[in-house]
């Protein structure tokens, strides 16, 4: 399984903690699914497309121009982080817990969000389906200048995004 710090820098893959308590290279820990911690990293235009983020956490972390599409966050944090110009299409968050982020003209579509708070958020000229409006209002967020995407039938917001 490829994960998010394999795709911005191998050596970024593990902390040193992970490596030096433990006295595992880091191929061995990669292989025991170690969880990741990024933090105070700057992401710069990128694509991930299928990408799978487990168990991680992401603090005081700006992502600027970068593309999500079809990507599941699964069991982890994300805190302090800064979206610049973002776009999350079908992507699934499940138990993952967002608070305190920026999102500055971010577009979300077809997102999924299960058993996943996102609390003291703001949105800053940012687009969203219904079904993300309904979520995220759900929470202490705020929003500035943010405006919806087409109206969705009372089915479409309902249903799963269908699979490609």
């Amino acid at each position: 399984m490829n994960t998010l710090t394999q795709f911005i820098d191998s050596q970024l893959s593990l902390t040193h903690h992970l490596t030096t308590e433990k006295e595992m290279g880091i191929e061995e820990a990669k292989a025991c699914g170690q969880y990741e911690i990024i933090e105070n990293e700057i992401i710069e235009s990128k694509d991930f497309k299928d990408l799978a983020v487990s168990g991680s956490l992401f603090s005081l972390t700006t992502f600027t121009n970068v593309t999500f599409e079809s990507c599941v966050f699964y069991a982890s944090k994300m805190e302090n982080c800064t979206f610049i110009n973002c776009t999350f299409v079908n992507c699934k968050f499940e138990f993952t817990q967002m608070q305190h982020c920026q999102f500055n003209r971010c577009k979300m579509e077809d997102t999924i969000w299960t058993a996943s708070p996102m609390k003291k958020c703001t949105l800053s000229f940012c687009e969203y389906d219904h079904k993300f409006s309904y979520f995220f209002n759900e929470e202490e967020n705020r929003t500035f200048e943010c405006s919806e995407l087409e109206p969705l039938t009372w089915e479409d917001v309902l249903s799963e995004p269908k699979a490609a």
